[in-house]
This record gives structure tokens, C-alpha cells and sequence, in this order.
């Protein structure tokens, strides 16, 4: 047995290191209306303003002691495909349900690319 497990509805996860793994990631574009491209584990992304998105989870994390990791980038009016102009930004609360993102370059900004993978249980 090669250690990997998976199906339609678990993607595929380490046996026995499930920390190792993503426990969920979203791929969207935050400018307009807010469009989920692909993801796992993430029911929705809320836009709350310029710059400022909540992601929601399908199944809610055993704690909020998780790590969110993100990146940002190119501005849609600005005119960009590539990945070269990247923004600063936060995160917001952690919860065992959701949490929140925030973009910036030198003011809040919405951004195109936006790509969010959260490890732990």
C-alpha cells in the first residue's frame, strides 16, 4: 500500500499525518462579484468590502488553532495577468468555521488572484 488514500469527496491524505496535509485551499477572484475557481474544504468566500473577504469552511475546523497561509495579487483595473504585482495583507479572525483575508497596497485593495491553504485540524 502507497500510504494514499482518497476520494471524490477527501481529496487525498497522508494515513495517520493529517497535519501534514491541507485541510482546505480556495482559489478566487476577489474583484466584483466574488468567484470561487476550485477548492476543498471551502463552502464560500463573503466579500465585505474593498479588500476584505471571510472564507467559510464545508466542515468546520476541531479548533481554531489552524494556519492559514495566503497570497494576493494583480488588481483587475490595473490591467495585469502575471503574477509580478503583489499585495500585502492579513488575516482576521480565526474561527472553527471561518476566517477572514484581507488585501492591501498601501490602501485596501481587491485583488484578482487570491489563493488561501490552511493546515492543522
Amino acid at each position: 500500500m502507497s500510504g494514499i488514500i482518497g476520494t471524490s469527496h477527501s481529496k487525498s491524505k497522508v494515513i495517520g499525518r493529517s497535519q501534514d496535509t491541507a485541510s482546505a485551499w480556495v482559489n478566487f477572484d476577489g474583484t466584483g462579484t466574488v468567484a470561487i475557481r476550485d477548492s476543498f474544504n471551502v463552502s464560500s468566500v463573503t466579500d465585505n468590502g474593498t479588500g476584505d473577504y471571510t472564507v467559510t469552511f464545508t466542515t468546520a475546523m476541531a479548533n481554531a488553532n489552524y494556519a492559514p497561509v495566503f497570497y494576493g495579487n494583480a488588481h483587475s483595473s490595473e490591467g495585469h495577468t502575471s503574477f509580478g504585482n503583489q499585495y500585502a495583507g492579513g488575516l482576521g479572525d480565526l474561527s472553527t468555521t471561518t476566517f477572514g483575508i484581507m488585501t492591501y497596497n498601501a490602501a485596501a485593495i481587491d485583488s484578482a488572484n487570491v489563493f488561501a491553504v490552511v493546515f492543522g485540524d
